[in-house]
């Protein structure tokens, strides 16, 4: 009776321990089938170089994960890249210091870049440089533009041409620290836009269709008939496009179009499904239809 009142207390505990299991213990670090992507940190590839797979790997900085389909993350789980993985998912406020970033293959937004030294963080050496935050799921607030679909920046006034246009850097270092933080060398995940590889979609909605040194550039992702304010500082809180249509409906159809076009870049560039860049693109068309007013006009 004592042996059997023994192994019965420890079928007891273990039932107790069981339903108290942490959250932290539904992910894990075992290879996964992969969910068209892989979570931050992990890669399709077994070894640097080698072929693509179905199955995702861990790399050095891999994180326990898991995927959740339809369903929530669990508590002490948050969502990245369609993957829950531990911690609790941050809104971050930029400052001239470092801010992670969701996957280390991601481009960093305007006035940001990688960091050498770790390629899981954008930093900025802008004097004053925006605020930015992680996007989500959610569409950007009011006051907030989105960068790459995964980005949102505001206070952005302050910034120069020059200081947003960190992308050659950005690109670069992601690219050298690919190996470390995904077990394999590869580019970022978006590319270069037409306009050069030193922009971000963002940029152009703060400046307007210009070059780091003011010169206007035709054609490309955004419509030509944007330009940029005479400022070499974004107007904060609004995108300076203008047409050279000063009547209403010419800056309604122009400054729809732009964002239209804009929205489907970056949903496109970002990886995201064509419906997410269209939706941001009538977002943006909106915005342009209510603000851009042309310069020189009255």
């Amino acid at each position: 009776m004592k042996l059997n009142g023994f192994f019965g207390s420890l079928a007891i505990a273990g039932l107790c321990c069981a339903s108290n299991a942490p959250a932290q213990a539904q992910g894990s670090m075992s290879p996964q089938p992969k969910k068209g992507n892989c979570a931050p940190g992990w890669s399709d590839v077994v070894k640097p170089g080698g072929p693509r797979t179905d199955t995702c790997y861990p790399g050095r900085n891999a994180k326990p994960t898991y995927y959740p389909g339809g369903r929530e993350c669990a508590d002490g789980y948050f969502r990245s890249a369609g993957w829950c993985l531990p911690g609790e998912k941050k809104t971050v406020t930029a400052t001239a210091g470092s801010v992670q970033k969701a996957n280390p293959l991601d481009r960093c937004p305007a006035g940001y870049f990688t960091l050498t030294a770790n390629g899981n963080m954008c930093t900025s050496l802008a004097a004053n440089p925006p605020t930015i935050r992680l996007k989500g799921d959610a569409a950007c607030g009011e006051g907030e533009i989105d960068d790459w679909g995964l980005y949102c920046i505001s206070n952005y006034g302050n910034l120069t041409r020059k200081d947003a246009a960190k992308g050659f850097p950005d690109y670069n270092a992601i690219y050298q620290t690919s190996y470390t933080t995904t077990g394999k060398q590869q580019r970022p995940r978006q590319e270069a836009l037409p306009e050069g590889l030193e922009y971000t979609p963002a940029y152009f909605v703060i400046f307007g269709r210009v070059d780091r040194d003011g010169a206007p550039i035709p054609g490309g992702s955004v419509s030509g008939s944007a330009t940029a304010s005479s400022s070499d500082h974004g107007a904060a809180g609004q995108a300076p496009a203008s047409t050279v249509d000063c009547s209403a409906a010419g800056a309604s159809q122009a400054g729809a179009s732009a964002g239209a076009r804009l929205g489907g870049l970056m949903g496109g560039r970002s990886g995201k499904a064509s419906r997410a860049g269209a939706a941001l693109g009538g977002a943006l068309g909106g915005v342009a239809q209510r603000e851009v007013q042309p310069a020189g006009c009255p």
